[in-house]
């Protein structure tokens, strides 16, 4: 059963309930179809926009909770998707690159600049997230091209990790289907992301994944998913490796 579509109205905007001293108001419309968004220190809001391969600024100028306007102030960045901001520059990624741009009074920004080409192919999951880390390191997540295969590229299903310049790119973690959301707790530090688990297993199957996320560790897909289970429906079982030797935080099963 698939859920419905029910286009925006504002009907259906006075139907979501709010915590007291909260309320929900739409800050802006008409986007097209946008992905992503980073707030910069001066509240102006950036989107990105993969289908038109653009980032829009949005600024709420008056302070009444809607935006103003809408500029674009970065184009011809095909498939653009994860954006973030850091110490005045804009980080943005697409299938295969990562942008850097430095940002401008009044929401401007320079002319991004290619800092990594080579990232796998998207195959089924094509959309990447980044963010700079305490560390100073820019952190990136590359989906897996199936719903349930071997990769036979070592950077698929993982968390990327590199300097803030693109060098010296390195797998952070592994066994991560197509981990989209993810961030860092604010007070321990601790990196956590949402993983999105295998399709086709019933309605109940697989359990979607919260995960602590720790240099060096295994999460397990293709293989198992929640607490190591095995993935009986998967054909090839006879062809999967021997479990890894346990391994601190690994969830390989």
């Amino acid at each position: 059963m698939r859920p419905e579509r029910r286009d925006f109205s504002e009907a259906l905007l006075r139907q979501l309930k709010a915590p007291a001293g909260f309320q929900v108001n739409v800050f802006a419309s008409k986007l097209g179809n946008p992905r992503m968004l980073a707030v910069a220190p001066d509240g102006t809001v950036y989107v990105t926009r993969r289908e038109q391969g653009e980032v829009v600024a949005l600024t709420d100028r008056n302070g009444d909770g809607r935006s103003d306007d809408m500029r674009v102030v970065a184009s011809k960045l095909e498939a653009v998707h994860g954006i973030h901001i850091n110490q005045n520059r804009l980080y943005l990624a697409s299938v295969k690159n990562v942008w850097v741009a430095d940002m401008q009074p009044g929401g401007a920004v320079s002319q991004p600049r290619l800092i990594i080409s080579d990232l796998p192919d998207g195959g089924q999951h094509p959309n990447r997230t980044l963010a700079i880390g305490a560390d100073g390191m820019l952190y990136l997540t590359v989906g897996s091209t199936c719903n349930a295969c071997e990769e036979t590229n070592k950077e698929h299903a993982t968390m990327l990790r590199a300097k803030p310049d693109g060098t010296g790119r390195t797998v952070y973690a592994r066994g991560l289907r197509n981990t989209i959301g993810w961030g860092w707790h604010p007070t321990t530090g601790e990196l956590w992301g949402m993983d999105h688990g295998s399709d086709w297993r019933g309605d109940d199957l697989p359990p979607e994944e919260l995960n602590r996320l720790v240099e060096g560790g295994d999460y397990g897909w293709p293989f198992c998913y929640g607490e190591r289970q095995i993935d009986e429906t998967r054909g090839d079982r006879k062809a999967r490796p021997k479990p890894l030797t346990a391994r601190k935080h690994s969830r390989r099963c």
